[in-house]
């Protein structure tokens, strides 16, 4: 039987942490959730908001993703912090990952 309790509650960044333990086996795993609905909006308003034709400058948001969220994908694709950079251009290209966008046009 597995049980199930709340870790951690972050009501500001609405994250969630929870602590799944495994009686049978003793194991037992930390599950973080995070809505990201207010970012996904943010973003939507900004790609939206700006004129996207002006590329001026040294430096420009194009995509704002949550921290869980990058920290996943690190660990997903075994990233050092160093290729997270241009890992993370590639990954906003893709047309599932649009909505993280802030930007629109070609990265990299």
């Amino acid at each position: 039987m597995t049980e199930t309790r709340v870790f951690e509650r972050d009501d500001a960044e609405k994250k969630l942490k929870l602590f799944h333990f495994n009686e049978a086996d003793g194991t037992f795993a930390i599950e973080t959730i995070q809505d990201c609905t207010d970012v996904l909006e943010l973003n939507k308003y900004e790609a939206n908001a700006v004129d996207n034709t002006d590329w001026k400058g040294d430096m420009r948001r194009v995509g704002r993703i949550p921290m869980t969220l990058y920290y996943s994908l690190k660990a997903q694709h075994g990233l050092t912090e160093p290729e997270m950079g241009e890992f993370v251009l590639k990954w906003l290209m893709l047309p599932e990952n649009q909505y993280w966008r802030t930007k629109y046009g070609r990265l990299g």
